[in-house]
């Protein structure tokens, strides 16, 4: 596999298991308990390995925005889905142009 193919892999991992982690953050009200400090812990530090691992071959500034980019998109996705989250017109623009941003820095 080349490097910017595990690079694409480790910066997916990476944004979505910080995912998992915002999620189970939001589980926390009502449901808090070791078990679920140690799943938020768990994905935090192995989405901070994968993060470090695309570091190895990436550049700080454009890893750092395509977790934070990816991350957001998969944030929202699951706000709305999950949760049932509305979101207004604007927001939704905010979100495709997270995703442009995502698009033109990566490309």
């Amino acid at each position: 596999m080349g490097a910017m193919a595990s690079m694409s892999l480790f910066v997916g991992g990476a944004a979505g298991l910080y995912t998992l982690a915002m999620i189970l953050m939001k589980l926390w009200t009502g449901h808090a308990g070791p078990a679920l400090a140690l799943g938020i812990a768990f994905a935090f530090a192995l989405g901070a390995f994968l993060e470090t691992a695309a570091l190895r071959d990436g550049r700080l500034g454009l890893v750092y925005c395509l977790i934070l980019g990816v991350e957001s998109v998969l944030v929202v996705g699951c706000a709305h889905w999950l949760f049932g989250e509305v979101f207004t017109a604007r927001e939704w623009i905010g979100g495709a142009l997270v995703i442009a941003g995502v698009a033109v820095v990566s490309s």
